[in-house]
């Protein structure tokens, strides 16, 4: 049951929505383009497409929307909704999945490059042992 409310929204207010609205129509190209790198790029790529998807849907989504949200609510233009919870939710799991992609990026990181320095010592002393097993061959000649 919805009351009658005297306040209109604010002209400065429905342009803004409607810029939101708008930028909003690309978003199925965006997570079009984090499936795609989903199957088709490599691991760490794919976690940097997911991370700009979900700041995507952060600034220009669920925060522009619950700041409208709860400006209409303050202001008794409009009742509070379930869509405020449901942005603040969305937020909240936005921010868990960037620090999720960029935890996963920062390990695949240190144990590529923990291999690789893995991979340099190993060089290394094969290098070495080349080097031993020279000087003991001309050390018998």
């Amino acid at each position: 049951m919805t009351g009658h409310h005297t306040k209109s929204l604010p002209i400065v207010l429905k342009p803004i929505i409607l810029a939101i609205i708008i930028l909003n129509l690309i978003r199925p190209s965006v997570s079009l383009l984090s499936l795609f790198g989903d199957h088709f790029a490599s691991y760490v790529r794919s976690l940097k497409v997911k991370i700009l998807k979900s700041l995507y849907e952060l600034l220009l989504l669920n925060i522009p929307l619950l700041t409208i949200r709860l400006y209409l609510a303050v202001h008794r233009i409009e009742p509070a909704s379930v869509f405020l919870v449901k942005n603040i939710v969305s937020i909240i799991f936005g921010l868990i999945e960037i620090y999720d992609c960029t935890y996963d990026i920062y390990s695949e990181a240190y144990n590529s490059n923990t291999l690789s320095d893995v991979n340099v010592k190993d060089s290394i002393s094969s290098e070495h042992e080349k080097l031993k097993t020279e000087k003991q061959n001309e050390s018998e000649e």
